[in-house]
């Protein structure tokens, strides 16, 4: 099998192109999709507590190297090498070694994160400024067997919008250098000195990381489209990290915000995202901090039911009982049926892109008037933060994909 290209030019192909693949070309796509699919099967095996643990195999070094990537680019690489050394899966050696490297060096980047998260909470609380953690910043340390089971690439952090400016102060005094803020959604990114991608194959501890400072709770979709959460509905609990105690989401606000996030990803999210909230999901059913007719109040109240819809109903095809029955019939009728349609292709692929697609395009859409917002989004992005260097990429990569197209028809066609 031919060694990959270096780190920088795979980046570059991918910077180029917006093609994944680029990023691992040494593999190939019918590869990649089957281990994605294998990967769906074991996860799915073990969140149904199967009587004999499942097991994980690999027939080639192409199939070995391609589960490799996929469980990486899944998120799920580090959980399952924490199922395999608690007896929850079984795997082939070669397997065994490579679910073990992910778990290993998942575990120390997870101590280098909680480092410096507890850092910069004791910075910002001593500046007056009250933290929430958010998505897998919260979720790691609560619903997940231990940290290093829910990878991430940033620090999520919630303030209060008055105190945004203190906060952005703190962070500076820090260390931290702000690399770029927006409005839709009200958030700026934050990252310590220079930093370079060290694998694309793992959760390598000195992988780019950096701080998401949230003023706000929303999605932008596009333009006349969006979600939010006022500060009023700012409901937090308490959990423990590292021995100290910090604030995370209460429910139902926790499920709505990451089933939000989750969904927002489609086609493109990460099987780990799923898991993430059949553990959330089941954990606050059982002791009661979640309540189906609050869920559905929230959502209600909201208008948030279309947008949970893809990531909810994801979590129970890929769990089967996740959810309220009666609830995910009311929330089955707040979708669309383009949203309906893009769930399952989606499923259909093994919670892979199947390619993009007319329903893909709008499935956000209700009305014309939603319809004629898509579509202008589509020839001018609204998005606060693109330069018109960032716009002509995606216009080139248009470009690119319509001539493909073009010659497949036309040109290669018998």
């Amino acid at each position: 099998m031919p060694q990959p290209p270096s780190i920088e030019e795979r980046l570059a192909a991918f910077e180029r192109t917006g093609d994944d693949q680029a990023l691992w070309p040494h593999v190939s796509r019918a590869a990649c999709h089957a281990a994605q699919r294998a990967l769906v099967r074991l996860t799915a095996a073990v969140l149904a507590s199967p009587a004999a643990p499942p097991r994980l195999a690999a027939r080639s070094k192409e199939d070995l190297a391609a589960l490799g990537v996929m469980a990486f680019r899944s998120g799920v690489g580090p959980l399952a090498g924490w199922w395999l050394a608690h007896g929850q899966i079984e795997a082939d050696p070669g397997v065994a070694g490579l679910l073990g490297h992910h778990l290993a060096l998942s575990r120390e980047r997870a101590r280098v994160l909680e480092r410096a998260l507890l850092d910069v909470v004791d910075r910002l609380e001593r500046a007056g400024v009250q933290v929430t953690l958010l998505k897998g910043t919260h979720t790691a340390h609560v619903h997940f067997p231990s940290p290093e089971t829910r990878p991430a690439a940033d620090l999520d952090l919630l303030v209060a919008p008055e105190s945004f400016e203190a906060a952005a102060q703190a962070l500076r005094g820090a260390g931290y250098v702000e690399t770029r803020r927006t409005n839709r959604p009200a958030r700026s990114e934050w990252i310590m000195g220079p930093q370079r991608v060290r694998s694309l194959d793992v959760e390598h501890p000195e992988n780019p990381w950096g701080i998401d400072l949230h003023r706000s709770l929303e999605r932008h979709y596009f333009r006349g489209i969006h979600v939010s959460f006022e500060p009023s509905l700012w409901q937090t609990t308490e959990l423990e990290v590292g021995g100290r105690r910090v604030r995370g989401l209460a429910q139902p606000l926790l499920v709505t915000f990451l089933a939000l996030h989750t969904s927002r990803d489609v086609p493109s999210l990460r099987l780990l995202r799923l898991v993430e909230l059949v553990l959330v999901i089941r954990r606050s059913v059982g002791d009661g901090s979640l309540g189906w007719e609050d869920l559905a109040r929230l959502l209600e109240r909201t208008r948030t039911g279309r947008f949970v819809y893809p990531a909810l109903e994801l979590a129970e095809r890929l769990a089967p009982g996740t959810l309220d029955g009666r609830f995910r019939a009311r929330l089955n009728r707040q979708a669309t049926p383009r949203l309906r349609r893009v769930v399952e292709r989606l499923w259909a692929a093994g919670i892979e892109s199947p390619g993009g697609s007319i329903d893909g395009w709008f499935m956000w859409v209700r009305g014309p008037i939603e319809m004629l917002g898509r579509i202008a989004e589509s020839v001018w992005p609204s998005d606060d933060v693109v330069t018109m260097r960032a716009l002509g990429r995606v216009y080139a990569r248009r470009w690119r994909r319509l001539v493909a197209l073009i010659v497949k028809i036309f040109i290669r066609a018998p």
